[in-house]
C-alpha cells in the first residue's frame, strides 16, 4: 500500500485526526490489504466484488459495527486515491454497509433509572409540589414533607413494578434504602 501513508498524512494535516484515529485507519486498512494479498490482488486495484468480499469474510467474527468502521476506512481511503487522481473510481460507491441492530431491550438496572428519573423529574404532581415548597428545607414544612412521602410511594410501586415485571430486587437498587436516604 504504497499510498497509505500519504492518506494518512492527509488525514492528520487536513482533517486533524488523533494519533488512535491514523493507528486505526492504518490497521484496517493494512487489514484489507493483506486480505487481498492472499488472493494474489492489490489493495489499490481493489473492486467493488473484492471490497463486499472482504466485509463477507468478516460477518462471523466481527460485529456490525467494527464491520462498518472498516468500511468507512475504505470509504475514504478510496475516495482519496480518487482525489489524487491514483483511481478512476471507487470501489466502496455502491457497497451498503452492514446493517446492525441496537438493542432496543433495556436491562434491570437501564429500566430502573429510567423509571426513576420520570417519577422523580417529570411525574406534574412531584413537580407541582416541589414548585411550591420555595427553598423552605425546614423538615416541619407540609409541602415538602408531602411531596418526600409521595416519592418514597411511588418508589415502592416502581420496585413492586419491576419485580412484577420478573425482575429480581438483585436488578436495581434497594428501593427502600434509597428512598430512607432522601435528605431534607
Amino acid at each position: 500500500m504504497a499510498s497509505l501513508d500519504a492518506f494518512l498524512d492527509m488525514m492528520a494535516a487536513e482533517r486533524g485526526a488523533s494519533r488512535n484515529t491514523l493507528e486505526a485507519y492504518r490497521r484496517d486498512l493494512l487489514a484489507f490489504d493483506a486480505h487481498l494479498a492472499r488472493k494474489g490482488h492489490l489493495s489499490e486495484t481493489a473492486t467493488r466484488d473484492e471490497v463486499r468480499g472482504w466485509l463477507a469474510s468478516m460477518a462471523a467474527t466481527a460485529a456490525a459495527s467494527s464491520q462498518a468502521r472498516r468500511l468507512s476506512a475504505l470509504r475514504q481511503y478510496f475516495a482519496f486515491l480518487y482525489a489524487e487522481g491514483l483511481r478512476r473510481d471507487d470501489p466502496t460507491a455502491s457497497v451498503d454497509a452492514p446493517q446492525y441492530r441496537r438493542s432496543k431491550i433495556l436491562n434491570g438496572w437501564d429500566m430502573f433509572k429510567c423509571t426513576l428519573a420520570f417519577e422523580m423529574f417529570f411525574k406534574p404532581l412531584n413537580v407541582e409540589a416541589l414548585k411550591d415548597v420555595s427553598y423552605n428545607f425546614d423538615p416541619r414544612n407540609q409541602l415538602l414533607q408531602g411531596a418526600v412521602t409521595e416519592f418514597k410511594r411511588e418508589l415502592a410501586e416502581t420496585a413492586k413494578k419491576l419485580l412484577d415485571q420478573g425482575l429480581s430486587e438483585s436488578h436495581f437498587p434497594r428501593l427502600d434504602q434509597l428512598a430512607s436516604s432522601i435528605q431534607y
